[in-house]
């Protein structure tokens, strides 16, 4: 019996090719199974090597990088589509949760005092980790933040200073696997549907859900942050290897290249 064995049809070596995902540091296809297709990235792949035209083994390592690159950029773009929308998905039971929070902070008082009110929460969620946090906080609000978690507004009632609203937030994002400053973003969210609900120019309901929609056309804070700072960096990535592959072809003519580059861009991470 000879030494090793493995699969003969053209499918079980396919199927053979992938178990390098399961380990992905030694993965030979950096496609996502099931959401990316093999086809497209070959496809992919050839057109930038043709592009670039590598003529030896390090320019050929090197295009193949800046493929890979250029293939993790497309994932952001995705990525970014993908929290739109579902941020845009969210604008029904965002209004739900903003009716129920903005009733508790004064409906028979006017919509001028109530916007006062929603934007004195706004300010609340949005500074929450960075207040003092022994400062009283009024009963109404804290009934607003946990209605706007979801919570029925009698969950409030242990919630006296900021300390105690910052540890419910805290308690909470831990339940929901998310990061606390996730959690105060998508509430901030929320409190920007109760500020269309309480705008006079808005007179009718369909106008009030194309003025969440157009709030919404890029990805909250936090998620466009660390979008754009991984872009930023798989885009330095790109470009370095892009500029190697240049220079070592223009020494390889015989032209001048030089043997040290400074890479100027706007990011910092």
């Amino acid at each position: 019996m000879s030494g090793k064995r493995g699969p003969n049809t053209t499918a079980g070596k396919a199927a053979a090719s992938r178990n390098a995902t399961t380990h992905a540091i030694t993965s030979t296809l950096p496609i996502i199974p099931g959401l990316e297709s093999a086809r497209e990235w070959n496809q992919h792949r050839n057109r930038l090597l043709l592009s670039l035209a590598p003529s030896d083994a390090v320019q050929h390592a090197l295009a193949e990088r800046a493929a890979a690159i250029l293939w993790r950029l497309r994932r952001v773009q995705r990525y970014e589509l993908e929290c739109i929308a579902s941020w845009q998905e969210r604008i029904s039971s965002d209004r739900r949760l903003a009716d129920a929070a903005s009733a508790l902070l004064g409906p028979k008082i006017g919509s001028a005092s109530v916007a006062e009110r929603i934007a004195r929460s706004a300010s609340l969620i949005r500074a929450l980790f960075d207040v003092d946090t022994g400062e009283p906080i009024d009963p109404i609000d804290a009934r607003a933040v946990v209605t706007l978690l979801g919570h029925q507004p009698g969950v409030a009632a242990s919630i006296r200073a900021t300390v105690d609203l910052r540890r419910f937030v805290m308690q909470e994002a831990e339940k929901r696997g998310v990061s606390p400053a996730s959690l105060t973003t998508e509430m901030a969210g929320k409190v920007d549907a109760m500020a269309v609900e309480y705008d006079p120019s808005i007179r009718s309901d369909a106008a009030r859900r194309d003025a969440m929609s157009r709030r919404r056309i890029i990805p909250d804070s936090d998620e466009l942050d660390r979008v754009m700072r991984y872009e930023a960096h798989l885009s330095r990535l790109f470009f370095q290897c892009i500029h190697e592959i240049e220079a070592r072809q223009a020494r390889a003519r015989g032209a001048a290249a030089p043997l040290a580059r400074l890479e100027l861009n706007g990011g910092n991470g």
